[in-house]
């Protein structure tokens, strides 16, 4: 009759077993559990007591209501708790790209304010100098007309580098950069970017070149190579202190050529080591701004290697200096 009942007014249960108590004796009059010792593991019991006089009760032993509302809401509880796990990751996901759209926001101002400061310098100077020329008869001198002339270009070959190497992140995002590769000379390339170094450069500098076998030839595009070579060697002489100390080291084996470039300069930190390819970013130096630069240099080398085929490692120590090593394909 119990499970009859339960069962019309909706509830999803059946009554194990059911008892007559007399709770003055304590004990069981009347059972209809047929085997006393069995004892269900959820079981729970509700106890009416429907004679207080003679404290005659009847006790109902039934499964855990617990158990029963949990099981008859488990598909809901399973949704639910889907959807929060699923909110979870797409909150998380949300506030990965909100930080990293600010990141990459900051790296584009920081970017935006040093190009335009350091936009400004060259064209002053130029500017001064053709000025000078034109204005205050300083073209009569042919030692200050060559002087200033030769200030002109320095100044115009700076402006030239930076719209090079942004021309080529365009070209890159594009993805239409073609290189004409082919069997370089690897001991001119080196000679002749540290040959433009040393003159433009305006702390002293000593390179130790070791190319072995000294004959080596590297399969790559000429301009992007030299363009590669010029930005680790620039970056070696801007963080060094007052004397630049580079080595470069060339070799090869069966299948690849390497060549890295040592500096004793002021190193990276670890945490910035796996950011210095990424485009626009610096590493910090707090309020020191000696070094200048577009965060551009060390990405368009990243590309231009991978472009070969090739790889890029970077070993530093803070205070120390830094090896940059490339890798490419001899074919």
């Amino acid at each position: 009759m119990l499970n009859i009942e339960l069962a019309n007014r909706g509830i999803h249960s059946k009554v194990y077993y059911s008892e007559l108590i007399d709770l003055k004796e304590k004990k069981i009059i009347r059972t209809s559990n047929p085997d006393p010792g069995i004892k269900y593991a959820d079981e729970e019991t509700v106890l009416y007591v429907y004679d207080k006089a003679k404290q005659y009760a009847y006790q109902v032993h039934m499964p855990s209501l617990t158990g029963l509302i949990l099981r008859q809401v488990a598909g809901l509880l399973v949704s639910t708790l889907l959807i929060i796990i699923l909110l979870g990751i797409a909150f998380g996901y949300l506030i990965k790209v909100l930080i990293r759209q600010k990141s990459l926001e900051e790296m584009k101002d920081d970017f935006t304010n040093n190009m335009t400061h350091e936009l400004k310098t060259p064209i002053a100077v130029a500017y001064s100098a053709i000025d000078s020329l034109l204005n205050f008869h300083q073209g009569e001198d042919k030692k200050k007309r060559t002087e200033y002339f030769q200030i002109c270009l320095d100044q115009l070959s700076q402006l030239g580098g930076l719209v090079e190497q942004i021309l080529s992140m365009s070209m890159e995002r594009r993805k239409s950069l073609a290189l004409q590769k082919e069997n370089l000379p690897l001991q001119d390339i080196i000679n002749q970017q540290v040959a433009l170094h040393q003159l433009k450069s305006d702390k002293p500098a000593i390179f130790k070149i070791h190319i072995d076998p000294a004959e080596m030839e590297v399969y790559a595009d000429n301009v992007h190579l030299s363009n590669v070579i010029s930005n680790l060697i620039d970056n070696g002489m801007k963080y060094s202190k007052e004397t630049a100390n580079i080595e470069i080291n060339c070799s090869q084996d069966e299948r690849y050529s390497y060549i890295s470039f040592k500096d004793c300069g002021i190193g990276i930190e670890v945490q910035n080591v796996e950011r210095i390819f990424d485009k626009f970013y610096r590493v910090p130096n707090g309020n020191i701004h000696n070094v200048k630069g577009y965060g551009l240099g060390l990405f368009y080398v990243k590309q231009i290697v991978e472009k070969h085929e090739g790889e890029i490692s970077v070993k530093s120590t803070l205070g120390r200096g830094s090896i940059f090593t490339i890798k490419i394909p001899r074919k």
